[in-house]
């Protein structure tokens, strides 16, 4: 044998041209795409069926923010209901309708896996009662009718001269809206003293203020404009004069207000 045919056997092998040319053959390149397909659908088979599984359906709805009868309304409104798909779940659907009861101010959804639904609710506050004949129209700082009641909630400023109309859900006039924002910025001492916000046709505001013992005085408000000073001319005047015989506190003009007192006799 010639010494140009004897191999050499120390020279090292370069062995990538022959996986090249093994991994670029047709019959290559199409296992492996089957074998990827094939890993791609059963993960998809096995998260669909994850998905249906009972193991992750809705089995309780819980209610935060509300309880008794409150909290049913919430789970009715809410519509979800037990045996659903908690990834099917539309929590923005959800709580929007939530949001449409009167009383609540905002709802927020989340998933408790496995198998709980979460909704969180922020009520509304009523700060005036409307009152009406047998019966009484709740309305927040809003000026949002929230419900009918037999009786006001103690500390609730109550409003007379507009009655008790309209649909809990629905926005009040704007009639109606100055004397519900006048009954929210009424302090706690002058709640003290039961006062009533009495509205006339025009929207002008008085508000009606126990004195003495059994006595009333009015205290003028004019239109609802300028609410934040004359209630603080209000409170000064009922903290720093002499309140017997007083009958009318003049509060248009909350930087000059103006007493009347009941005649002390001849």
């Amino acid at each position: 044998m010639s010494p140009t045919a004897v191999e050499d056997a120390t020279a090292p092998i370069d062995l990538r041209s022959q996986v090249e040319v093994e991994g670029s053959a047709p019959g290559g390149r199409r296992r492996w795409w089957l074998i990827a397909v094939g890993v791609l659908v059963s993960a998809l088979v096995v998260a669909g069926g994850a998905a249906v599984s009972p193991v992750l359906d809705v089995d309780r709805v819980v209610v935060r923010g509300a309880s008794g009868d409150r909290a049913g309304e919430v789970r009715e409104r809410a519509g979800v209901r037990t045996g659903e798909a908690m990834v099917g779940l539309d929590g923005d659907a959800v709580a929007s309708r939530v949001e449409a009861l009167p009383w609540v101010r905002s709802a927020g959804v989340r998933r408790s896996w496995p198998g709980s639904v979460v909704v969180e609710v922020q009520e509304r506050t009523p700060v005036a009662a409307l009152a009406g004949t047998g019966r009484w129209l709740l309305v927040d700082q809003d000026g949002r009718r929230l419900a009918h009641v037999r009786r006001p909630p103690a500390g609730i400023v109550v409003v007379e001269g507009v009655g008790a109309q309209g649909e809990p859900g629905t926005r009040v006039e704007r009639r109606v809206a100055g004397a519900v924002e006048l009954g929210r910025r009424l302090p706690p001492a002058v709640r003290l003293r039961l006062p009533r916000v009495v509205v006339d046709a025009d929207g002008r505001l008085d508000v009606l203020l126990r004195i003495e013992d059994e006595r009333d005085a009015v205290a003028a408000f004019g239109r609802p404009e300028q609410l934040r000073e004359k209630v603080l001319a209000l409170a000064t005047v009922l903290e720093s004069v002499d309140l017997r015989g007083l009958s009318r506190i003049d509060l248009r003009i909350p930087g000059a207000p103006v007493l009347t007192r009941i005649p002390s006799g001849p």
